[in-house]
């Protein structure tokens, strides 16, 4: 019986926890080759009732002269088929022997085997069709089903990190596609041939319209091995501050701090600027500017700056805080003071520089140091003295 808290169990049902482990790839493929083999034992178990009739063993003598001569034509002429091949042509053979009992069997028998058109020999009817179809919707589904088992054993038993997971989930899905469509064209007799006259408008088509899509999924790549970013990066684009969220073939995810996703072509992230705050580590250095009134006493309002930075709980205290008397300004006296935080999102950095802000203002307060505020000295030089009038307000001459 499983003893763990998140366990799946129904029940504490012993052995039960033990049977959802085991569904791995390898126990797919060995139920879908059960599968197979099933239905090829109900097949050949119908051609041995149909050849135990003595009625049939003339025709499927001729049946088997015939298709060894064709075999034998199709040889010289460089249009033999595979194997597998031989399969369907024994599976079409059973249904027209079925159909041909009744007059709805030969209507059937005649929709299914009527061919559309010919290609080097090969006719293309409506049961090969069927039968590509379907082979290719099973394939697909195992290709989903084996992509999604490499995913997640890659994630949870090698540590891959999970946008490397799902981008090499997605390729091996592409392989996996591929290779089923390819096998159930070969199992169903259609040949690739017939895709022939499609190859010359593929072709520009991807020429035209694949260069976009093809550069971000050769970026994505570059990202994949390169890193110069990576999940949960605090990044700045062009102005743009977001965390990276996921690393798709295509494109990247950005969480924005506006809770908005922003989604960049993976082509983008390798051509612009970007500034990548949490490259190596997540301490970064920040600083807070402040201005005061000119005859402050400097010395007391630098020990206050340090005193404000210090006091924050989530300010680094190693680097320690560096104060710079930055200029004689036009309106007060600039100073900076720079410290280290270890942040997790921009949000988080502003909120920490807005506390010590306000731990400045009070301190200065408390001190008597006026923060400056922007303000003009007017001087005017004159040759004889000016003559100010102060009158009330509705007195004549006002």
């Amino acid at each position: 019986m499983c003893q763990s808290g998140d366990c799946p169990c129904d029940g504490g049902v012993p052995g039960r926890h033990r049977r959802l482990k085991m569904r791995t790839p390898r126990t797919i493929l060995a139920a879908l080759l059960r599968g197979f083999a099933f239905a090829a034992l109900v097949l050949l178990t119908g051609v041995g009732a149909a050849q135990e009739s003595p009625a049939l063993d003339v025709a499927v003598g001729a049946a088997e002269s015939d298709a060894v001569e064709a075999r034998a034509e199709e040889t010289e002429s460089g249009t033999a088929t595979y194997p597998v091949g031989e399969a369907l042509a024994g599976l079409e053979e059973e249904i027209h022997q079925v159909a041909a009992g009744s007059a709805i069997g030969r209507i059937a028998d005649r929709i299914l085997n009527t061919p559309f058109f010919s290609v080097q020999g090969t006719d293309l009817t409506l049961l090969k069709i069927i039968v590509a179809v379907l082979l290719l919707l099973i394939g697909l589904w195992v290709a989903k089903r084996m992509s999604t088992a490499v995913r997640k054993r890659l994630f949870t038993r090698f540590r891959v990190q999970r946008s490397y997971s799902l981008f090499l989930e997605k390729i091996v899905h592409a392989i996996l596609a591929s290779v089923f469509a390819l096998w159930a064209l070969q199992f169903a007799g259609i040949p690739l041939t017939i895709f022939a006259f499609l190859g010359g408008a593929i072709a520009i088509a991807a020429g035209f319209g694949g260069q976009e899509l093809l550069a971000n999924f050769i970026s994505g790549i570059i990202l994949m091995t390169e890193k110069p970013i990576r999940e949960g990066d605090l990044i700045d684009l062009e102005g743009d501050y977001g965390r990276v969220e996921e690393i798709g073939p295509r494109s990247t995810r950005l969480a924005m701090p506006g809770n908005v996703d922003l989604l960049v072509p993976n082509r983008q992230l390798l051509e612009s600027r970007i500034i990548n705050w949490t490259l190596t580590d997540r301490q970064v250095r920040t600083e807070v500017s402040v201005g005061i009134a000119y005859g402050s006493d400097t010395r007391l309002f630098e020990k206050l700056l340090r005193q404000a930075v210090e006091e924050h709980p989530r300010v680094d205290a190693s680097p320690t805080p560096d104060v710079l008397f930055e200029e004689f300004g036009d309106n007060s006296l600039a100073f900076l003071v720079f410290f280290w935080v270890t942040v997790e999102s921009f949000l988080e950095q502003r909120r920490i520089k807005s506390d010590i802000r306000f731990r400045i203002d009070e301190l200065c307060r408390e001190n008597g140091i006026v923060i400056a505020f922007p303000q003009r000295d007017v001087h005017l030089d004159t040759l004889s003295p000016l003559e100010v009038r102060i009158s009330k307000d509705g007195a004549p001459g006002a």
